[in-house]
């Protein structure tokens, strides 16, 4: 990013410092995928030591989508971690759709397994 002046700025740049994101061209315009989704938020409860158990490390994508092989192999801890705490638990025939846009109602379900996970926000 070399304009300063974008509303966006302070937040790229802080993501990229933070290794929140690796992409050093921000795409203010893009979708952010399923599989990208969770590993910014996976990297964020990384940093934070918000990981929660490691169960997530014996999640086998293969046996959970069908389309597990889609899943970049930069993502593949970050989505193994988002299927254990039941943030991106994929449709009922079985596609985590990585690639795919994360929709309004899928972010919605993600933050809030995320937040409840990372003790962030008001729980009862």
């Amino acid at each position: 990013i070399t304009d300063k002046s974008v509303y966006y700025y302070d937040a790229a740049c802080w993501a990229l410092e933070n290794g929140i994101t690796t992409e050093t061209t921000f795409k203010p315009f893009d979708n952010v995928t399923r599989e990208q989704t969770a590993s910014f938020l996976f990297r964020y409860a990384q940093n934070e030591d918000m990981l929660g158990d490691d169960g997530y490390k014996d999640v086998n994508l293969r046996d959970e989508y069908l389309d597990a092989s889609l899943i970049h192999p930069w993502a593949a801890e970050a989505m193994q971690w988002a299927n254990y705490n039941d943030m991106i638990t994929g449709t009922l025939q079985r596609f985590a759709n990585p690639q795919g846009a994360t929709q309004r109602i899928h972010a919605t379900k993600i933050l809030y397994g995320f937040g409840w996970l990372c003790d962030i926000g008001n729980f009862e």
